[in-house]
């Protein structure tokens, strides 16, 4: 018996669309704060790739070493950094 064409194909679109899930949070390391640099991963991100959450401005700062909660805009294009993450 055959396989059915129709079945290899959504194997193949369910496959596609597993490979390229974003994920929903994302952490990165804050290399430089003024200006803003964060890596994460192979790639390094500066102050026109992010948004960063007012409450990391002024006395809470983000410094070189903190490392960071992001969450990606859709496209991959533009990061939110939400918050610093700290050890408990």
């Amino acid at each position: 018996m055959e396989d059915n064409p129709y079945s290899s194909f959504w194997q193949a679109i369910r496959q596609e669309i597993a490979e390229q899930r974003i994920p929903a949070n994302a952490t990165g390391t804050v290399t430089s704060a003024a200006p803003l640099k964060i890596k994460m991963g192979n790639i390094e991100l500066d102050q026109n790739d992010v948004k960063i959450n007012a409450l990391l401005r002024g006395e809470d700062a983000l410094r070189p070493g903190d490392i960071v909660l992001m969450s990606p805009r859709g496209d991959q294009q533009l990061f939110y950094v939400l918050c610093k993450v700290v050890g408990a």
